[in-house]
This record gives C-alpha cells, structure tokens and sequence, in this order.
C-alpha cells in the first residue's frame, strides 16, 4: 500500500472516531468554537467594511489608498506566517513524537517531510486565513465584485499563505543545524539579538523620532512609501495584491497572470522539499534525536549532582514551579514564540508614543484609553491561549508521576495558576504602564487600567488554567496542537469574552454618565468587575480540579 495514502487514511479514522466518541461536554465544546469563530468572521467583515467603506468617502485617494492597505496586508501576512512557521516548523518536523513514530515503519523520509510540512503550515496560517479572508470579502462587496470574485480571492489568498508557509520551512530546515550546535544560552542570546535588530528596522521605517505631532497622519503613508520592496513586481505580496485588485475590478485574465505566477513560484519548493528529503532529511532528524538525547543525558548528570549534595527539604509549590521554569526554557520553539509576543508588545508600546496631540477632546481621549486596554487584554489573552493552556498537558504521558504525587490535584492546578500570573500579570502591568505614560493618561484613569490589568490577568490565568485541567491533552508533545485543538480554542474565545465583560463593565459609569461620572459610580463599577474576577476564577479552578480527579491513569 502506498505509505502516503495509509496516513491520510490513518488521520481520517482518527477523526472519524473522535466524531463517533462525541460527548455532551464535547458537543457543546464544539459549538461553542464554532459561534465565536463565525462571530470573529462576522466583526472582522463588519470592521473591514466600514473601514474600506470610510477611505472611500475622499475621491481624490480613496481608491489609491485601499490598493496600498491590500498590500499592506499580504505584507503583513508573508512576515507573521513565515516567522509563525519557522517555530512551528522546527517542532513538528525534528521533535514530535509522531515524527518518531513514523520513521520505526517503513515510510520513506520523503513522504514523512512532506506530511509533516503540511501539518506545520496548517497549524501557522490556518487562524489566518479565517481572519483575512472576510477582509478581502468586505472589500469585494464594496467595490461591487462579480460573484467569481470571492472563490478566485480565496484561491489566491490560500495559494499566499501556502508559500509563506513553504518559505517559512525552508528556513526552519536551513537553520536547524544552527539551532542544534548552539547551547540553550547562546540560542536566547542569538534570538533575543535578531528581534532586537528587526524591532529597529520596523520603527525606523516609521521615522518616530522625526516626526511631530501634527504630521502624524501621515505616518501610516510615509511608513508604506518607504517600503519599497512592498510595491516591487518581484514581491510575492504584490502578485497577491494585483491579482486581487484585478479580480475586484473584472480584470480575470491580469487576475490569472498574477495569480498563476505565485501558483508557479510556490511550486518551486516542491522539488526542493523533494531533494531534502531523500538526500538529507533522514540524517538531520537522527542528528536532532540524538541532540535531543545528548541534553537528556546532561539533565540526568545534573540531577544526580543535585542529588549527592546535601539533602534539604524542598517546598512542593518551589520544586513544581523551579520545573516549569526549566522545563520552558529548554524548549526553543515555547522561548522563541515567547520572545516574540514580547517584541510584539514592546513595538506597540513604542507605537503609542506618536498619537496625535490634537486628540484634545475627552471623549477621543476615553476611546482610546478603553482601545488600549482592550488591545492590551487581545495580546495577554492570546499569549494565556498559546503558552498557559497547554501547560498541564504537556506533561504527557508522564503526568501519572505527578498525578501520584503526595500532593492533591487542586494543589498542582493552583501551582500552574502561580507560575502564568506571575508572567502574565508582570507582562501586563509593563504594558500597560508604558502604555499609558504614552497615552498620558490623568492620574484616575491610569490607576484604573492598573487596576483593570491586573482583574484581566487574573481572570485569563484562571481561565487558561482551569480549561486546561479540564481538557487536557496527554498524548500530544506539540504544544502549538494543543494550542489550536476544540479546548484551545475555547479557551481563546471565552477569554475574549472574560475580557470584553470585564472592560465593559469598567466602562459603564462612562456609558452612562458621560466622561466625568461621579466617583461612586467609578467605584461601583470596579467592585462589580472584583466580584466578577472572583466569581468565574473560582468557578474555572473548581471545574479544573473536579475534572483533573476524575482522571484515571
């Protein structure tokens, strides 16, 4: 039998036997996925329309401004997807268990490398293409598109993310011997450097330091002009913009040219691909195994190290949390996403710094103070989503050495809880603090969003916490799987939820009495959100344990 076609047929039984095993808790668990998916696509539909649909409202650049933010897009989208796929690339192609499982049976490394490749792409660009795409579809339906315009942009955008993906793996493979002859330090150092070096380049496009306040409307224009590789014809976004562009406009035959020469430049990794795997991807994946092995034999010597000097009585909570700790840093592909959820912060920190002066009025002033909180909790909520959830689960197939621990299973969901505040409320705070000092905000308001940090990050541990007791996932070494499974994804959507509640209920006094409420409906509102935080984080730590001792092993 073909050895491709047993593991399709392979992943097809395993779904349809996962669809046959279907519990209540599950079903529900599915629906609720899908609803907050579909109310996503809906918002970003709605967001991208108004917003296409107010650029057009000047008829001197309007349409000339909206070609440049479709290839602002595809510009953004190539730099995320192909940065998201190295780190998930790395994983799944070297470390996953899978991987191991497949080369014990006689599948050739070639079909092995591309199966993998797949699986990789997928998991990097799949939230992509759900978020972008009702971009493009907005913009078709104010431009008034033909009907063949949508399925020709969602085969453009998809034939996009593929080659942002398959470049994204060539580079993970190029650097995979460089990863492996690095120590854990030199690599932190290594990548710590690299962002630092592409943060500069970012913010000295935009010419920060230049500008004043009365030109920074022109930011946005300015940082677009100055990319120049954006508007090359030699640039795959730009292939993507036009085609695009030309299919809104009914031009199908530049729509095919354009689109056929990314379709032609995306198929030129295959034999790439093809190469690696019967020449070299056999031998890397046993040079990364035996790495792998060589650092396990180094974590044994330093443990009985450990273990020949003197004996002292070890906290459970120090000993549980000083294992995360390691186990987290050891591991390049959690340490580089961390890193890069960090710049991340930094750059729109920095970002912060250039709004206008003229947004004089108290009303732009509380739009933007409640905008920034809004987007701060976004950015915790997906770091809780990627980094938090899958913690418990990635004690694997070993948790049963925990699980019979002389310790209760609420104690280690509470240990999990300690060691994501701690970083989430420390990222948190940072953020906003810095945030704030930009926004120059009065003295009220920024104990406020203090305040309001520090309920988000408490109610985002609990929840990614709790859901990850609830369901977690012991056979899966990936955590980026685990992260995009029905319970991950969950967890990003009620944490969505827990912080639109949360801000809202912050807002209300300034919903209902205008932007000077009386100070006792201030303090009202943030009682109310105390009592929230309260109320769902013990709710998710009591689900999260109940469920965890349930658990056999």
């Amino acid at each position: 039998m073909n050895p491709l076609r047993s593991i399709l047929r392979m992943r097809l039984s395993s779904l349809w036997n996962r669809a046959l095993n279907i519990r209540t808790d599950s079903l529900t668990k599915a629906f609720v996925v899908f609803f907050g998916l579909g109310n996503v696509i809906g918002i970003g539909f709605w967001v991208s329309y108004e917003s296409f649909k107010f650029i057009d409202n000047f008829p001197a650049f309007g349409a000339a401004l909206s070609a440049k933010m479709i290839s602002l897009l595809f510009f953004a989208l190539l730099i995320l997807v192909i940065l998201s796929t190295v780190i998930v690339a790395y994983t799944t192609i070297f470390l996953a268990r899978e991987t191991d499982f497949l080369f014990q049976h006689p599948v050739p490394p070639r079909t092995i490398l591309f199966v993998k490749v797949a699986e990789a792409i997928a998991f990097s660009s799949w939230a992509t293409l759900f978020l972008c795409f009702p971009v493009l579809v907005a913009f078709g339906f104010l431009r008034g598109a033909p009907a063949v315009y949508y399925p020709e942009t969602a085969a453009i955008l998809t034939v996009f993310l593929l080659f942002a993906g398959l470049t994204g793996t060539i580079i993970a493979l190029g650097v995979a011997p460089i990863v492996r002859a690095l120590s854990g330090r030199q690599l932190l150092v290594t990548v710590c450097l690299l962002l630092s070096l592409i943060a500069w380049l970012f913010l000295r496009s935009f010419n920060f330091w230049e500008m004043d306040g009365e030109n920074n409307l022109l930011i946005l224009d300015r940082f677009m002009s100055q990319l120049t590789t954006m508007h090359s014809p030699y640039f795959p976004g730009q292939w993507a913009a036009s085609a695009v562009l030309a299919a809104a406009g009914e031009n199908h035959a530049e729509a095919f040219f354009q689109g056929g020469t990314l379709l032609a430049n995306t198929l030129i990794f295959l034999p790439l691909l093809s190469w690696y795997g019967v020449r070299h991807y056999g031998p890397q994946w046993i040079a990364a195994r035996s790495t792998s092995r060589a650092g396990q034999v180094r974590v044994r010597k330093q443990a009985a190290r450990a273990a020949e000097k003197p004996d002292r009585k070890h906290n459970p909570l120090e000993s549980l949390l000083w294992k995360d700790i390691l186990v987290f840093a050891r591991d390049p592909a959690q340490l580089s996403q961390s890193l890069l959820f960090v710049l991340l912060m930094v750059i729109y920190s920095l970002s912060l710094f250039r709004i206008p002066r003229y947004l004089t009025t108290e009303s732009l002033q509380l739009l933007v103070y409640f905008a920034n909180l809004g987007a701060v909790c976004a950015i915790l909520s997906s770091f809780t989503s990627r980094f938090l959830f899958p913690l418990l689960s990635l004690e694997g197939r070993a948790f049963w050495i925990v699980g019979l621990a002389p310790i209760p299973r609420d104690f280690l969901v509470r240990q999990k809880a300690i060691f994501g505040l701690g970083i989430t409320v420390t990222l948190g705070l940072v953020i906003i603090v810095v945030s704030n000092l930009s926004l120059r905000s009065p003295p009220d308001l920024f104990l406020g969003a203090v305040y309001s940090m520090l309920l988000a990050g408490v109610c985002l541990t609990s929840l990614a916490t709790g859901l990850g007791a609830t369901y977690p996932v012991f056979d899966e070494d990936n955590p980026a799987r685990i992260a995009v499974g029905l319970g991950g994804t969950l967890n990003f959507f009620v944490s969505a939820l827990a912080v639109s509640v949360l801000i809202f209920l912050e807002a209300l006094p300034y919903l209902c009495f205008g932007h000077q409420p009386a100070r006792t409906w201030v303090y009202g509102s943030h009682v109310l959100a105390l009592v929230f935080t309260g109320c769902l984080s013990l709710f998710c730590f009591r689900l999260g344990s109940r469920c965890l001792l349930r658990r056999d092993f």
